[in-house]
């Protein structure tokens, strides 16, 4: 405590910068610092220095990939400034050795769908086995929607003005409102009209877990016997939708601004090259 601070403001201080935290990832951020902190006490460190920062991101380095390494610095960045008020941001050897780390690395991606894929799935799927599938790929597709953003959506978010339906995702990563629309064209059916006989079926809200919406490319991606449906997971349909608009000849602002990415190179990176890109570049 410094001497020159009241106790009560000091806590109060302490008490206000753990608020800072994410409140949705609060429990990630506090699992990474309390490894920390058991990692810390195994070893008898009581100070946190540069040495310190790198020892430990070197033994989780064993466990975690190098692109799962830079959240993990990151988390335990913010909970040390909130809870300890330390600041590592300044270790500069510590973000070298995390790019260090990442260089010639390929982490895995999600699988595309192609459009003649969702055409397809839509199509030939049976509604009564397959309607919420359904729904949720022509949403996913139409809004570069994020699992969690497709589960925390309600109908009170759905505005149905007969030959559109106009969208607001209420809670999107970047916390900031972001509004798409579903036309019927594009896949050969009324994808209206299947949102409308969904809602028929389910006269409230029922709330779903974050995971049911995760498995859906993957029993998508089985119903049309594609190569590895586990590689289809809850990524994919915000990566088809960008490859989509893409190929469509929509340019990065564009992208960028369908998905909500304020970083460039985040959002090239959710695009899969498709060998009709490839020819046009050649």
């Amino acid at each position: 405590m410094c001497e020159n601070v009241p106790e009560k403001i000091a806590k109060k201080g302490k008490e206000l910068r753990s608020n800072l935290l994410p409140l949705k990832s609060k429990n990630a951020y506090e699992k990474v610092y309390v490894s920390f902190q058991d990692w810390k006490n195994k070893n008898r460190i009581k100070e946190v220095t540069e040495d310190v920062i790198l020892a430990f991101l070197d033994m989780r380095s064993q466990k975690l990939s190098p692109c799962s390494l830079w959240p993990e610095y990151s988390m335990l960045k913010a909970t040390l400034k909130a809870k300890e008020n330390i600041d590592i941001e300044k270790f500069g050897a510590v973000i070298s050795y995390i790019k260090k780390l990442n260089v010639g690395y390929r982490g895995k991606k999600s699988n595309v769908l192609t459009r003649e894929e969702i055409k397809t799935f839509l199509q030939e799927a049976d509604d009564g086995e397959y309607l919420f599938e359904k729904v949720a790929l022509i949403f996913g597709i139409a809004g570069a929607c994020r699992k969690a953003e497709l589960c925390a959506m309600r109908f009170d978010d759905i505005q149905d003005c007969g030959n559109v339906l106009n969208i607001v995702i209420p809670d999107s990563k970047t916390h900031e409102e972001r509004r798409f629309g579903v036309v019927n064209e594009g896949f050969g059916v009324n994808t209206i009209d299947l949102y409308r006989r969904y809602v028929a079926l389910l006269p409230t809200n029922s709330p779903l877990r974050n995971n049911t919406f995760g498995k859906i490319p993957r029993k998508i991606a089985t119903f049309l016997k594609l190569e590895n449906p586990a590689k289809y997971t809850g990524h994919s349909f915000r990566r088809s939708s960008a490859t989509l608009l893409v190929n469509a000849g929509g340019d990065i602002t564009s992208l960028k601004r369908h998905s909500g990415w304020e970083s460039t190179k985040v959002a090239e990176s959710y695009i899969q090259e498709s060998f009709g890109e490839r020819v046009k570049i050649a």
